[in-house]
């Protein structure tokens, strides 16, 4: 779906267009969220992200970095810092060495180092002080709150004010 997307903004982008990137996802892969955001910075024309639902992990990452971001009043995100996956191949004992374990989490926290840079790319907040907030925890903010701490800059009661907003950029 990742490919599709970048595949869209880019011919949006080769037509001149204004893109519109709807948000309504629980989030997905470093490598899907990383090409999205990257083809939203490399858009020559305005690029508007709406969040129209619940938005969180990963896809904070390109709506992070999005130049105007725009929230639907009653929607919300969430953050939280990465998940780590480890895959068992055997059902019975999972036994780790203790340099794959420090390995893992090592590429863990590099990871929320990167994400927390490109979420608060266009906050106030520090990364430094959003990897503190999301410690250990699922931080959701409404739409309202979203505006307030800069993680946002629109609020709109529905679609077609994004329409009216995305037009007088």
């Amino acid at each position: 779906m990742a490919k599709e997307v970048v595949k869209q903004v880019k011919e949006a982008d080769a037509a001149g267009a204004i893109i519109i990137l709807k948000f309504d996802s629980p989030g997905g892969v470093w490598e899907a969220g990383a090409m999205i955001a990257g083809a939203i910075n490399e858009a020559k024309n305005p690029v508007v992200c709406v969040n129209t639902g619940h938005s969180a992990s990963m896809t904070m990452v390109p709506f992070g970095v999005c130049p105007v971001r725009v929230v639907v009043k009653g929607s919300k995100l969430t953050f939280h810092e990465p998940f780590g996956v480890m895959v068992i191949s055997e059902p019975s004992v999972l036994m780790l060495k203790m340099t794959h374990l420090r390995n893992e989490l090592k590429m863990l926290e590099e990871l929320n180092d990167i994400m927390a840079k490109l979420i608060t790319s266009r906050w106030p907040m520090s990364a430094e002080d959003y990897k503190k907030k999301i410690s250990g925890i699922d931080w959701t903010v409404p739409a309202e709150e979203a505006v307030q701490i800069k993680a946002a800059d629109f609020m709109v009661s529905s679609y077609e004010e994004v329409l009216w907003l995305a037009r007088n950029l």
